[in-house]
């Protein structure tokens, strides 16, 4: 079992950047190839190469969840799917950010409960420090970097929007065409449950 990471408190949704990395693997380049080319013409629009060398392995690492099909529904497919991939992405990475969306989001979804609270997630965080010595040594700096992180990529992916102190629960509306490709997968036979499509 993937092990709990606080490795991910200056993540983002990384649109452009992913989309830009999977462009380069559907044309057949590999990593060294696409690496060079990311920081020879700054791919990533970054200030400096130092932010390049921390960023591309991080967006490197997510893109491998996906398939050439899931990287064309990236480039090339809706704004909801393509939200819908990158999320899978991110969370397919991470641990932590996956088991809130699912003991959290996705349960409250099911349950007919449309609002998540502060409450809601205080709660969660304190059960992954019982469960979990990781979690229960992790700094209150770290846990705040973590929370904020987490709720802003879900919030970008357009699977939460924020209102005021509560975030409302928003499936994503992928199209027929990507639940068809990910209904007849079982590598991605998370896909659905994990944008509240199932």
């Amino acid at each position: 079992m993937q092990n709990y990471s606080a490795g991910f408190t200056a993540e983002n949704l990384y649109r452009n950047e992913l989309k830009e990395t999977v462009k380069l693997q559907l044309a057949g380049m590999n990593k060294t190839e696409i690496r060079e080319l990311v920081f020879e013409e700054n791919r990533f629009q970054c200030r400096s190469e130092a932010a390049i060398k921390d960023l591309f392995p991080r967006v490197y690492k997510r893109s491998l969840v996906l398939d050439d099909t899931m990287r064309n529904f990236l480039v090339e497919g809706s704004r909801p799917d393509a939200n819908a991939v990158l999320l899978y992405a991110f969370l397919k990475t991470y641990r932590f950010p996956r088991e809130f969306n699912h003991e959290v989001i996705y349960y409250h979804y099911h349950s007919l409960k449309e609002v998540i609270t502060d409450g809601n997630i205080l709660a969660f965080f304190e059960q992954k420090e019982e469960q979990s010595e990781t979690v229960r040594n992790w700094t209150g700096k770290t846990k705040y970097k973590i929370k904020q992180v987490t709720l802003k990529i879900l919030t970008e992916a357009e699977l939460l929007k924020r209102n005021d102190k509560e975030f409302f629960i928003t499936p994503i509306p992928i199209s027929s065409v990507l639940r068809h490709y990910v209904e007849g997968s079982k590598e991605y036979n998370d896909f659905l449950s994990l944008t509240l499509n199932d």
